[in-house]
């Protein structure tokens, strides 16, 4: 995790994948963040990608009264009821959906066009999106999400 903010060291949300948490301090502000990449939901693996996703809802449901970012490899669109849960639970809104690129394809890369985004970065009301660019990198099958928040005043 990169962040031109100081983060201090916070519990991350267990996974056979890591998702490592943090907080930022930005402005003088406390910013929850946790990065997220649940099992993917592959025959012998769903009951897993499930519980994930639930344990990914209930750190969204810990913090309603705080700044909080969560990003990553969902491997879940609008599409699952279980993404929908974490939205939910948090008061999370999709920052792609605020910024105009509701539903952009972030995977699989190459086929853009017929793609899905579980591609996500999620944040608390107390954000504004200034831009969202979805990006091609070499050397991966998704493509990045690239956004700009600005972070109101508290």
């Amino acid at each position: 995790m990169l962040s031109k903010y100081p983060l201090r060291p916070a519990p991350g949300i267990d996974g056979v994948l890591a998702m490592p948490g943090a907080v930022a301090l930005v402005h003088d502000r406390p910013v929850r963040i946790q990065l997220v990449h649940p099992m993917p939901p592959i025959p012998g693996s769903v009951p897993r990608w499930r519980a994930e996703l639930g344990a990914i809802r209930d750190y969204a449901a810990g913090g309603k009264d705080r700044p909080t970012l969560i990003a990553g490899d969902f491997k879940a669109s609008r599409d699952h009821a279980a993404f929908r849960r974490i939205l939910a639970a948090g008061g999370l809104r999709d920052s792609a959906a605020l910024g105009g690129a509701f539903l952009t394809p972030s995977w699989p890369a190459d086929w853009a066009r017929v793609g899905t985004q579980i591609d996500h970065v999620l944040v608390s009301d107390d954000f504004s999106v200034r831009s969202v660019r979805f990006l091609r990198l070499k050397h991966t099958d998704h493509r990045a999400l690239l956004v700009e928040l600005k972070l109101h005043s508290g």
